[in-house]
Parts: C-alpha cells; sequence; structure tokens
C-alpha cells in the first residue's frame, strides 16, 4: 500500500512549520493560503498517481510543485489536479497550496490521494483537518 507523509505546513509564508503542530494554526480566514509538502512512497511498488481531492468549495487546492522529470509528460496538472507518474518512480515529494476562499464557520478536510501501481492494491488518503473563521485575522481590524 503507498504512503503520504505530512514534511512540511507553512501559513500565509511564515517560516514557521506547522507540520508537528496542527493544532497551533489558528482558523483560517479569507485569503489565508496553507503551502504543504508530502513525501510519497510506493513501498516497493511504483506510484501511479497523486491527486488532490478539491471537493470543498471553500478551499480552492493546486499542486504547487513536483518534479517535473518524474512525471508523465502527457499526464501534466489537469484540472482535477492529478499527476500521473512515469514507471521506476517508488518515492518522491510534491507540494500544494491551499487557499481560503471565503471563510465561514466551519471545519474543512482536504483530501489528497495516491495510487501506486501495484496490481490489487489500495491506494492511500492523506485528510488534512482544518477550520476556517469568518473573524479577520489581528492584524487586519487594526
Amino acid at each position: 500500500m503507498p504512503r503520504i507523509e505530512l514534511s512540511n505546513l507553512f501559513l500565509n509564508g511564515e517560516d514557521k512549520d506547522y507540520s508537528r503542530n496542527l493544532k497551533d494554526i489558528l482558523p483560517l480566514s479569507a485569503g489565508d493560503y496553507i503551502n504543504v509538502s508530502f513525501r510519497l512512497y510506493g513501498n516497493e511498488a511504483d506510484l501511479a498517481s497523486f491527486v488532490v481531492g478539491n471537493e470543498d468549495s471553500n478551499i480552492n487546492a493546486r499542486i504547487s510543485s513536483y518534479p517535473e522529470n518524474e512525471v508523465a509528460s502527457d499526464f501534466l496538472p489537469t484540472d482535477d489536479e492529478m499527476l500521473r507518474y512515469k514507471d521506476g518512480i517508488r518515492s518522491t515529494w510534491v507540494e500544494v497550496t491551499l487557499r481560503v476562499r471565503s471563510a465561514k464557520e466551519e471545519e474543512v478536510r482536504p483530501a489528497f490521494y495516491l495510487n501506486s501501481k501495484a496490481p490489487d492494491c489500495e491506494g492511500a488518503v492523506y485528510y488534512l483537518d482544518l477550520t476556517t473563521t469568518a473573524k479577520p485575522r489581528a492584524s487586519e481590524e487594526e
């Protein structure tokens, strides 16, 4: 079974890495963005695809960076935010940018999916549990 590991998580371009302390992230306001890095592992199988689940209408998620030489040239990121990997890629990384469109008092849960080329193998899913608020950040109130 493939595996997705959270490597780094930065809020609004800050230097502080929240990947080990997700609870320290304040509720997100409209316009806030998060840069997330993942390590992807096929666990002894070639990777097939990485997909950003963009089901939440309040969060815009897009793949922002990846090793281009590892991706099949005819399957670059699409509107579905999918990467398909060349044969022989068993581990890699990807960065995703999430931006809050409009803030409301709610919990949001963007999902990330990883599939390998191993036969009869389930894919991996990683959920990022976040909250949003309608209140502006303290620095925006002034």
